[in-house]
């Protein structure tokens, strides 16, 4: 396990500040090659797939907390790739399944746009109120 006790348990406990930056995945250091992280409650398995590129290495996910945290790692690649999650319960079912957190946190223009308005409106009350 690559995590360290406080990543892993701000990550079960569902208090981390950015898990884009602990699950998904990501390059290991020094071009080591990545590793991959997902959340599944639910599941008893869970393997790395390439969605586009098929020369992209498939792997396993190994179980590393009880709640549901699977970790893998492959030496076989350093750049990210789209990847689907294939996933066995319990009771043997399988589904594939693209990874929330293979696509990065982004804010659109719409956004930006009404998080200003929303600081901007902040602001206007905030200076009434000290001239008041």
């Amino acid at each position: 396990m690559l995590l360290t006790k406080d990543e892993l348990h701000s990550l079960v406990e569902l208090m981390h500040q950015s898990p884009h930056s602990l699950l998904g995945m990501q390059p290991l250091g020094g071009g080591a090659g990545l590793v991959v992280r997902a959340f599944l409650p639910d599941a008893a398995k869970v393997e790395v797939q390439p969605v586009h590129e098929k020369d992209k290495p498939r792997f396993a996910l190994k179980r590393i907390h009880e709640s549901g945290l699977f970790e893998g790692i492959t030496k076989s690649a350093k750049d990210v790739y789209a990847y689907d999650l294939v996933v066995t319960n319990h009771q043997g079912q399988t589904r594939r399944t693209r990874d929330a957190f293979s696509f990065l946190p982004t804010l659109g223009e719409s956004d930006l746009f009404l998080f200003g308005r929303a600081m901007n409106a902040a602001f206007t009350k905030n200076s009434a109120r000290n001239c008041a």
